[in-house]
């Protein structure tokens, strides 16, 4: 979910991006410093993540070297974890940090972290908790109208916008998906409903459907590249979306080129939503039936 209002950007907006610039330079710098400085351990990455494995209760899964600079990750579609070059052959201490940080993840699906549960999970209807469907409910649809409801009344003194973030859950049936679709399709008309009222003190609202967005972390841990291969050549554009087409799509949205767009979904997922949802239910009943 997006706002825009002119002191927002100058206060709040502007200042975040400059920090987060700042952040990400902090780590690169940081990442150069101590990849530089051995551990006292002498241990690589690999040995560290192997070594976490031999002294945990950890399920032992294997330990693959990409490509790259700060590249590490998790797979759990895979079950694998993911060491770039640098940290899976240096025995630096950033090796050491990185590997322990990845295991971390390792940790939270292995153990059944609440928090990984709630953020992203397949699960028939028949399977799924009451509290389940709830914590999506609640971190979807009722933090974006707490969220909007704390805003209203900077809204209205500057005749602001918002933009919701939805998914193509909210108008096509997906498998296993009830949870999301019911709390995106809730947003969505929600979305309606504040359009419908809020006009009135120039206050615009809509919802931006994202496609399947390559270089993100839903991406990266939820899709190995044979399932990429097969999305992307799903997608009547041949492609997967980035960052910045969704970003343009809401800058688009917050400026005056729309200022007399409101209550409206716009769809920016390369066609992907024409194909309907069938080569993700096969993909989904596959998965369900890999991890019993």
């Amino acid at each position: 979910m997006f706002f825009f209002d002119p002191v927002y950007m100058l206060y709040v907006f502007i200042p975040t991006m400059l920090l987060s610039l700042g952040v990400q330079l902090y780590l690169k710098r940081s990442y150069a410093k101590w990849s530089k400085v051995r551990n006292s351990t002498n241990l690589t990455g690999t040995q560290v993540g192997e070594a976490l494995f031999q002294r945990t209760n950890l399920m032992n899964i294997p330990l693959e070297v990409v490509p790259g600079q700060m590249t590490d990750h998790f797979d759990p579609r895979a079950n694998v974890v993911r060491l770039s070059q640098g940290t899976a052959s240096q025995p630096s201490v950033a090796a050491m940090a990185i590997a322990a940080h990845e295991l971390g993840h390792v940790q939270q699906y292995q153990t059944g972290s609440a928090l990984i549960k709630a953020r992203n999970f397949l699960v028939p209807a028949e399977r799924l908790s009451a509290n389940g469907f709830k914590t999506v409910v609640d971190i979807d649809l009722l933090g974006a109208f707490n969220a909007s409801r704390a805003a209203f009344a900077q809204l209205k003194a500057t005749r602001g916008c918002i933009i919701y973030v939805s998914a193509g859950q909210a108008y096509t049936p997906y498998a296993f998906q009830v949870h999301v679709a019911a709390a995106k399709a809730g947003i969505d008309m929600m979305m309606r409903n504040l359009a419908l009222e809020w006009g009135r003190y120039g206050i615009r609202v809509n919802s931006i459907v994202p496609g399947p967005i390559e270089g993100t972390e839903g991406m990266k841990r939820l899709a190995n590249p044979a399932v990429l291969e097969q999305i992307r050549r799903a997608v009547p554009l041949q492609r997967l979306g980035t960052v910045d087409d969704i970003g343009q799509m809401c800058a688009v949205l917050a400026s005056p080129l729309a200022s007399y767009v409101t209550g409206t979904v716009l769809v920016a997922d390369g066609g992907q939503n024409l194909e309907g949802s069938a080569l993700f239910n096969r993909g989904a009943e596959q998965i369900l039936k890999a991890n019993g």
